[in-house]
């Protein structure tokens, strides 16, 4: 007996999801299984039926949404004729297989507009058409898969307001299955209507002046506009030579911008090239300006400048165009100073002067000026009709005329042209002004000689060379003019204004005597002097005692008239200088030391020469010594000093000793006879009442005790500046009586004076050193310097105890302890009977010394001997000069080795080196090689 069970029956089946198309081929199972319970059993029973099994077939399928009717559109977009519009749809595969669904639009009925359609495949599904998104017919999708596409609506400019209805068809290849319910609607509205206009104000322009632009957009229709943007470029306006005007730029609404070549701005760039502004719509009848300023520069004049202004607004682009004339009218006009409009041609536009004297250039000026409304560039051209001329072109600033000028309308500028005539002919010069931009201009100078004027010395009579005349003396002038100014001259005054230190005597013809004696003039009225007529006119007057001696006494005419009149108080033309000169006479004095001498004494002499003009200096003056008798006195050498006025007496070089003949009578000696043993000392100058004090020394020679006196003249002659003819000159003598003592014995000293490197007290040639130009003293007041070889002498030494010390000053070198010194270093007392030695042996500087190095140099007349010594403490270098003259002017340069320190004296020399020889000594340190230690002197002199 079966019992009630419960019967569960189970389908099976294979597939896919639901929610996905089931594949094609795909197989589905299905068997059914009943659990049932037996009464009495344990447990279900499972009873299995028979598999049914079923295949799934291919099916094609496609949708396109959304879906859209001409009723009931999908998708509704309103644009403007012009515009571009997107509708986004989705393709889906509905089938089981995958396919390619071909796509196409249509237009539904009714459309009263026909845009044009085209589909896109939307790759990122923004739903809109972005670069790079192809172009398609079809899509390909598995089953389930779908796809964004786009269809554009492109509408032309030309369409009138209406509808069109849009569909997208998908199909299964072969038209199988297709979805055609996808209409959506495109409305073309009326768009609103923009218009542009531009305009310069003022049209016409000059250069230099500014024009503003103004662009108006204006919304004529009855629809709001999108976005505006109007644009002005103004790079090629400024490439013809306008420029926008800083700051100028404003506009109704909106926002300025600016193109400063790269981008735009909104801030005002340093150069602009560009200006717009931008607004976000425009109500219908509204309407934007912009405004801004443009200015002419010269580049721009005689050019009609174009400028375009653009309008952009829902991709659509307006523009309009207006044209500023530049346009300016250049002048130029030149002529006399102060005058340059004066009529071209006419006598106000002609000038004229006279040439100056000696060659001097007569410069005319003139006034240049634009009177154009814009700025040139000028040249000026001097041209001459006949005769020629030299002339030169000169600014306002006296500089040489810059050419071109450049003027600005209304600038003036004066310009000079200096003449100088070669002839003496009347001369016309032709001054032409060019323009670049083509004006010309012009006026005349006539240039007319100066009358010739000479002024000559005819008593006393002349001779070679400035004429001498002494207070009191009469001189008298001779005045000759020659009128060559090429017209008559007319109201002529010849004036003669006598210097101050002549007194007017006489005149032929007589003429007016003015003023007192010291400012006097005479003066001479001719009413008309004809072209090329010469006069001649003569003044005599006395030099009086207002004349200083020395003076130059320079007299001058001149000559005015109606047609040279005074220029700023000067006459225009003056005669050249006749001089006279009062003659001047050194003041020399001579004073000899000693009344009496005896042979061998040493005399000192003191000239005192006197130059007592105020205001000529002489230069220079030569102090000649001459010897009553040969072979009684002689120079001793280095002893001469000079002093001028109250100044110290300073060494000065030693006289040239030489056989002379003078012109005239000199001491005892007549004119023409040879005089041995002349002296000339030769001073560079005295000054107006300067005094110059020279002294020297003379020794006493043996032939002297053949003359019971000793006299010798001085003679000073010194060139004034009158030159060669004005000589003063003065001359004196001295006398010293010489005690004739022959019988009285006497004998000589002689010595050396050396480096003692050894200290042996023994010259040693080979290793000691002399000392030359050392000074030693002989008590009594004689000297005498040592040698090239050290060596010294007195001769004629009365027999007896005398003194002899070496001048400290002279030798850098100490003088060593002698026992014979008696304690007085330096200083050595000897008894002379006949022949006496007294040498100076002196320590080396720093203790031994070795010579490293000996070197001469031969510089012209002058011989440099370098000697360098190695010391514990350094290295000591002796500079030795030799010279037979004065050198002025030497410079001599000793280098230090490289990394040598100074440590006394000085390396170096710049200055006068005197007749003879002289020691210059420097020391340094050094820490290298012994042999790095010399270097090469140097020895420049002129």
């Amino acid at each position: 007996m079966y019992r009630k069970t419960a019967l569960t029956l189970m389908l099976l089946s294979v597939g896919l999801a639901a929610a996905q198309p089931t594949p094609a081929e795909t197989q589905i199972v299905n068997q059914a299984v009943a659990e049932y319970q037996v009464e009495g059993q344990a447990g279900p029973l499972t009873a299995v039926s028979n598999q049914v099994v079923t295949t799934v077939l291919p099916v094609c399928g496609v949708s396109v949404l959304p879906n859209g009717s001409v009723s009931a559109p999908a998708m509704t977009r309103s644009v403007w004729p012009g515009d571009a519009v997107t509708y986004a749809y989705t393709v889906t595969n509905t089938g089981n297989i995958s396919s390619t669904f071909p796509l196409q639009t249509r237009l539904e009925n009714p459309s009263s507009v026909t845009p044009g359609l085209s589909i896109s495949l939307d790759s990122n599904g923004n739903g809109q058409l972005d670069a790079g998104e192809p172009a398609i017919t079809s899509v390909s999708l598995a089953p389930g898969q779908s796809a964004q596409v786009l269809v554009v609506a492109t509408t032309a400019v030309s369409d009138s307001a209406g509808s069109a209805y849009l569909n997208l068809v998908a199909s299964c290849e072969g038209g199988d299955s297709q979805d055609t319910d996808n209409v959506s609607e495109l409305v073309v509205g009326q768009p609103p209507a923009l218009t542009v206009d531009k305009a310069f104000q003022p049209a016409v322009v000059k250069p230099g002046q500014q024009s503003v632009v103004t662009v108006t957009v204006t919304n004529t229709g009855m629809q709001p506009s999108r976005e505006v943007v109007l644009t002005d470029m103004l790079t090629e306006q400024q490439a013809r030579g306008l420029s926008y005007v800083r700051s100028s730029a404003v506009s109704s609404a909106g926002r300025v911008e600016y193109w400063d070549g790269a981008r735009w701005q909104p801030a005002e760039p340093a150069q602009v090239e560009g200006v717009r502004v931008v607004v976000g719509s425009l109500r219908p009848g509204e309407a934007l300006t912009l405004r801004f300023a443009m200015l002419a520069g010269a580049a721009a004049d005689g050019q009609q400048v174009q400028n375009v202004a653009t309008l952009l607004s829902r991709g659509q682009q307006t523009s309009d165009t207006a044209t500023l004339r530049v346009q300016s009218n250049p002048a130029v006009a030149i002529g006399p100073v102060g005058n340059p409009t004066a009529e071209e041609g006419s006598p106000a536009d002609q000038q004229t002067a006279a040439f100056r004297q000696n060659g001097e250039a007569v410069c005319v000026d003139h006034s240049l000026r634009n009177t154009g409304d814009i700025g040139d560039r000028f040249r000026i051209q001097v041209t001459y009709p006949q005769d020629q001329a030299d002339h030169a072109l000169y600014g306002a600033d006296g500089q040489p005329l810059a050419q071109p000028i450049w003027l600005d309308p209304g600038q003036e500028t004066l310009v000079r042209v200096c003449y100088t005539a070669p002839g003496t002919e009347v001369v016309e010069a032709l001054i032409t002004v060019t323009g670049e931009r083509g004006t010309t201009n012009a006026t005349r100078d006539v240039l007319r000689p100066l009358p010739i004027l000479e002024k000559v010395v005819i008593e006393p009579q002349p001779v070679a060379g400035m004429q001498l005349v002494g207070r009191g003396e009469l001189v008298t002038y001779q005045l000759s003019l020659t009128n060559t100014y090429g017209a008559p001259l007319t109201g002529v005054e010849v004036v003669d204004p006598l210097p101050e230190a002549l007194d007017y005597v006489s005149s032929l013809p007589q003429g007016q005597v003015q003023g007192t004696p010291g400012s006097q003039r005479v003066v001479w009225e001719i009413s008309k002097l004809a072209p090329g007529e010469t006069r001649v006119f003569e003044v005599t007057a006395r030099v009086s005692d207002r004349a200083e001696m020395g003076e130059i006494i320079a007299n001058t005419y001149h000559v005015v008239s109606e047609e040279l009149p005074l220029e700023n108080g000067q006459p225009p033309v003056v005669s050249p200088p006749a001089e006279v000169q009062v003659p001047i006479r050194i003041e020399i004095v001579k004073r000899a030391g000693a009344e009496q001498v005896n042979l061998g004494d040493q005399i000192t002499f003191t000239l005192t020469i006197t130059n007592p003009s105020p205001v000529a200096a002489l230069r220079p003056v030569r102090v000649t010594d001459v010897l009553a008798h040969p072979n009684t006195l002689d120079y001793v050498p280095g002893t001469t000093t000079l002093a001028y006025d109250n100044a110290a007496a300073q060494p000065f070089g030693d006289p040239v000793i030489a056989t002379r003949t003078f012109d005239q009578p000199f001491g005892h000696h007549p004119a023409g006879t040879p005089i041995p043993e002349v002296m000339t000392w030769t001073l560079p100058a005295l000054e107006p009442k300067q005094t110059a004090t020279l002294t020297y020394a003379m020794r006493v020679e043996a032939g002297a005790a053949e003359q019971p006196e000793l006299r010798n003249h001085v003679l000073a002659v010194g060139q004034g500046p009158g030159g060669a003819s004005d000589i003063a000159q003065d001359d004196s003598q001295a006398a010293v009586v010489v005690r004739l003592n022959l019988l009285r014995p006497v004998g000589d000293i002689i010595g050396m004076v050396y480096v003692d490197r050894n200290r042996s007290g023994i010259f040693d040639k080979a290793f000691d050193t002399p000392v030359p130009r050392a000074r030693v003293v002989l008590a009594g007041g004689r000297f005498a310097l040592t040698d090239e070889q050290g060596r010294y002498s007195f001769l004629n030494v009365p027999l007896g105890t005398h003194a002899v010390r070496l001048d400290p000053m002279t030798t850098p070198y100490p003088p060593l302890v002698m026992p014979q010194e008696g304690g007085l270093v330096g200083t050595q007392t000897l008894h002379v009977r006949g022949l006496q030695s007294a040498d100076f042996p002196l320590a080396p500087l720093g203790g031994d010394i070795d010579v490293i190095r000996r070197t001469t140099v031969q510089a012209g007349p002058l011989t440099l001997r370098k000697i360098v010594f190695a010391t514990p403490e350094g290295y000591v270098v002796n500079l030795y000069l030799d010279t037979a003259q004065a050198i002025p002017n030497v410079r001599i340069t000793d280098p230090l080795p490289e990394g040598a320190t100074l440590s006394a004296g000085q390396a170096e020399y710049h200055g006068a080196v005197r007749p003879g020889q002289q020691l210059l000594s420097y020391s340094f340190s050094f820490g290298g090689e012994p042999r790095e230690a010399v270097t090469d002197p140097q020895v420049d002199w002129r």
